[in-house]
């Protein structure tokens, strides 16, 4: 999607050689999918990954990708496109929140509340380390890995609350976030509890391979 995106393709092609494939959404879903399932058995459940740009979405059926799909819903997107008061004003909190229901929901099967609750959720991307980062903070995790980590609804609707009341000069004070993201994550943050609400899953688990 990027404006020098097909000059940038035919300059690696002239003076490297590469010729690069653009994935689509739904290949994208799958790689990232494919990286957490060498990680995790999931079983039957979803995978999530917030990028900067879009995120993805994916259904496992017997611990393989079934159908995956990608939204323009990436936390640095969401943020140049509808956040400019910083704090948040509230009229640009519900701005966020419309856009992501109606990008959502043109995910057939998460337009509804599923109607099983309790099915495994792992989440991949910057965004939901960073959140996993926070949490862990809080808790003193001893580890210095997230890899396996347990993110739960509560903790994301927790750190929702915090950063919205809070400028981003005090966020990057944050312990466990990266002062790179404290501009960003707050729109990725209610990316994911929008994604947890539709599938009513209290947790997810955070795949290493999200970590780049």
């Amino acid at each position: 999607d990027a404006a020098n995106g097909p000059a940038f393709l035919q300059t690696v092609s002239r003076e490297i050689g590469l010729d690069l494939q653009v994935l689509d959404g739904e290949r994208e879903a799958y790689y990232g999918t494919l990286g957490a399932l060498n990680e995790v058995q999931l079983g039957n459940g979803y995978v999530i990954d917030i990028g900067g740009g879009s995120a993805q979405i994916s259904k496992v059926r017997g611990n393989r990708f079934q159908e995956g799909n990608s939204v323009p819903l990436g936390a640095l997107a969401l943020t140049e496109q509808l956040v400019s008061t910083d704090p948040i004003a509230p009229a640009e909190v519900q701005a966020v929140k419309q856009h992501i229901s109606q990008h959502l929901d043109t995910i057939p099967w998460l337009k509804k509340k599923q109607a099983k609750p309790h099915r495994h959720l792992v989440g991949l991307g910057g965004t939901i380390r960073n959140l996993a980062s926070i949490e862990a903070a809080r808790q003193n995790h001893p580890l210095n890995t997230l890899h396996g980590f347990v993110l739960s609804r509560s903790s994301v609707q927790e750190t929702i609350e915090l950063l919205q009341k809070l400028p981003v000069t005090e966020r990057r004070q944050i312990s466990g976030l990266s002062r790179d993201r404290a501009d960003i994550i707050f729109p990725g943050a209610l990316v994911l509890a929008e994604v947890m609400d539709r599938l009513q899953v209290e947790s997810l688990t955070i795949s290493k391979n999200g970590l780049r």
